[in-house]
């Protein structure tokens, strides 16, 4: 049997791993022989071939040593030509027994070829699926994604149920890795065979040329730059520089391996190729200068017959070898003047240029040559002279709060013309490029919605005529920070129609939102009125945290709250105030909740009806350290089949049992559920966990020994 290339001494970097199958489905008979029988004989074979070769090979086998134990995993040999010498004897002292962790079997066997420092292979044959619970796709995707170069092969040996096939091919799959079936001696030894010779035997230089192929109708670049990036590991190569026009379009000689790598050219413009080399070849890479953009920052009008700074925002280059003109076209199409543009970098470009002698509305572009070749074209007024700004006055309505409108009111201006007149809310000291907001005039009072950040800013009023700017006003104002929040009654449940009010004015627009403790939001409610109103219809019991959202442009935290079951009006009520339990224990017999206060510890809380506590104690070490808060354990009754509990201040619970959270008296935590009336249950604990004083009940002699025990320290 050929066994090909793996880790022979001339790549020792790349060790291979087996990973067999032991589990007891091998000794299951294919022509008379048992699989494990027929597996022993082909590594005989095998290991001839390797030990020729001076492969570097080890062996991993599960299922070999206990019965239903998915740990039963062992490395019988790190990679090495000794190993792979040796591996026929190791496997004839193999027999099965246990089950089918082959997930964890290849992981645990790149993990010993360091598959993330090192190129890895591992070899798996096995004649089932996985039955411990684990996703070979999901594996073989995380050791591709984690490896340096790690692969998988595959082998299905006497596979005949098609999910169990499909579970393997995955695993292949998901490493770059081949999947092969065999059903007998002789179809096994060619899938070995198949495997090994389907490692690759590393790239191979290549020669070849690129060309530059400029799309056509466009302008030849001056300079364009060659680089090679390899797709598979992601080197990038420099291949060289081509200067000036008559040079950019000859070929350029470069060697490469015959991997896929993608050729660009870069410029003024850019085009790029990917490529598989092969040698000899020519290969064109398209290229394309692009159009140039530009923006003109200069807004009019202009004063008609003069001399203006024109400034452009040139966004992309200028090939040095086109023309470029300024071009004044009148609204009837008739071309009233134009003016030669030079070639600029990227960026601000200003010049002096004159104005059409009269006045009115023109075009101004930027063409080619042609100029029908437009690449800008912005409206502009040219005037005949400019007009005097008034002098005004603003000043500050409103308080300026975040969330809310900030009203500005102009002074002496609201006849007097303020062409392009705008307010700009900017830093304290900034100037009216460095806008955060803006509203445009709107007669005597102006409303900005402050969605800036609490903090100092100016406001300030600007008319922009003739594309020079003039500051008339500056306001400084101070934004404060929203104080809105939402008030809940307590219990809150969804049956109060007030149970909800806002502290502060509602907005039109203003909209409620309710998210769940993942942030995720459930339910919304329209706002009308600040003074009370009801949860949503359909919302369930739970904890939910509050957003304002107000006109779209700003969301604001208004705080969180419990919704209760609707049983949880008696709360606070009816014999709802704290009273002693019994050492015993506690339990609610009541259709309602019932409040318990615990002397021992100072520890108040509400149970569920139907819901059993124990005694709340401060756990102490053997060493006689005692904790600072009290543990307290809760369940519903024994009696229930699918029983659900919750522990405050729980000693080394593990992680797998349920969700936690954070109280001021310490941490509680329930058992896993999705059921939502468990969910209600463990609300109404929650909120109403509490440590209290003694207040002025009369002490029992019990609890002021219990107290005075405590103080000592010696309290249990």
């Amino acid at each position: 049997m050929t066994v090909g290339k793996f880790a022979s001494a001339e790549d020792s970097d790349r060790d291979l791993m087996v990973v067999l199958d032991v589990s007891g489905s091998m000794w299951g008979q294919i022509d008379g022989l048992s699989k494990i029988e027929i597996a022993r004989q082909t590594f005989g074979d095998l290991s001839a071939g390797w030990t020729r070769d001076g492969v570097s090979a080890g062996l991993v086998a599960y299922g070999h040593r206990r019965k239903g134990d998915c740990n039963d995993i062992e490395v019988i040999s790190e990679p090495s030509p000794e190993s792979a010498s040796a591996m026929p004897s190791l496997v004839n002292r193999l027999n099965p027994k246990g089950k089918t962790p082959l997930s964890a079997a290849v992981r645990k066997a790149a993990d010993v070829l360091k598959f993330t420092e090192h190129a890895a292979t591992v070899i798996l044959l096995s004649d089932g699926r996985e039955t411990c619970n684990a996703d070979p796709c999901a594996v073989g995707e995380e050791l591709e994604r984690l490896g340096v170069d790690f692969t998988a092969h595959v082998i299905g040996f006497d596979i005949t149920d098609p999910k169990d096939k499909a579970q393997l091919q995955c695993l292949a799959e998901n490493t770059g890795g081949r999947y092969l079936d065999a059903s007998n001696a002789a179809s096994l030894n060619e899938a070995f065979a198949e495997v090994a010779a389907s490692e690759p035997e590393g790239p191979k230089p290549t020669d070849i040329e690129i060309v530059l192929a400029p799309a056509e109708g466009v302008s030849r670049p001056s300079e364009v730059t060659f680089s090679a990036t390899n797709l598979a590991t992601g080197e990038t190569r420099d291949l060289g520089t081509r200067t000036g026009a008559d040079q950019v379009l000859r070929a350029m000689p470069v060697t490469l391996t015959d991997e896929k790598w993608r050729i660009t050219a870069e410029g003024i413009g850019r085009g790029s190729i990917e490529i598989t080399p092969v040698a000899g070849e020519r290969y064109e890479i398209p290229y394309d200068v692009g159009r140039a953009r530009f923006d003109l920052l200069t807004e009019g009008p202009l004063v008609a017959g003069q001399l203006a700074e024109i400034q452009i925002d040139v966004r992309d280059p200028m090939p040095e070898n086109q023309t470029w003109r300024l071009v004044w076209v009148k609204e009837n199409g008739e071309v009233a003047k134009r003016s030669f543009l030079s070639s600029e970098p990227v960026g601000v470009y200003a010049d002096s240029w004159s104005v059409p002698d009269e006045p009115g509305r023109y075009r101004l572009r930027i063409t080619g040559e042609n100029l029908d070749d437009i690449y800008m074209d912005s409206p502009f007024e040219i005037v005949s002279e400019k007009a005097t700004l008034p002098t005004v006055r603003i000043a500050l309505d409103t308080p300026a709060r975040y969330g809310e409108a900030i009203t500005i009111w102009l002074d002496g201006s609201a006849e007097d013309p303020l062409p392009e007149a705008r307010y700009r809310v900017v830093p304290r000291g900034g100037s009216d490029r460095e806008e955060i907001d803006s509203a445009e005039l709107n007669g005597e009072f102006t409303s900005i919605l402050a969605t800036m950040a609490p903090g100092p800013y100016d406001v300030i009023l600007v008319a922009d005529p003739y594309g020079e700017r003039t500051e008339l006003a500056r306001l400084p104002i101070d934004v404060e920070p929203q104080e809105l929040a939402v008030i809940a009654a307590e219990p809150l449940v969804a049956s109060d129609p007030d149970g909800l009010r806002l502290n502060g004015p509602v907005r039109p627009g203003d909209r409620l939102l309710f998210l769940d403790e993942a942030g995720k939001e459930i339910a919304l409610l329209p706002l009308a009125t600040a003074d009370g109103f009801a949860v949503p219809e359909g919302l369930e019991p739970g904890h939910y945290q509050l957003r304002l959202d107000r006109s779209g442009s700003i969301v604001l935290d208004v705080g969180a709250v419990d919704l209760m079951p609707r049983s949880a009006n008696g709360i606070g009520e009816e014999n709802g105030s704290p009273v002693e339990g019994e050492r015993s224990g506690y339990s609610c017999d009541s259709p309602s909740p019932c409040r318990f206060f615990d002397a021992g510890t100072g520890l108040a809380w509400t149970l569920p009806p139907g819901w059993n506590a124990e005694v709340p104690y401060f756990y102490t070490t053997a060493g006689g350290s005692k904790a600072d808060q009290p543990t307290l354990t809760m369940t519903t009754r024994p009696d229930r089949p699918d029983r659900f509990g919750a522990t405050l201040n729980m000693r080394q619970r593990s992680s797998d049992l349920g969700p936690c959270i954070e109280l001021t008296i310490g941490v509680l935590c329930h058992d896993n559920t999705s059921d939502a009336d468990d969910l209600a249950d463990f609300a109404i604990i929650k909120t109403s966990l509490e440590a209290k004083t003694m207040g002025d009940r009369p002490m029992t002699k019990a609890q002021i020994e219990a107290l005075l025990s405590r103080i000592d320290g010696d309290g249990q």
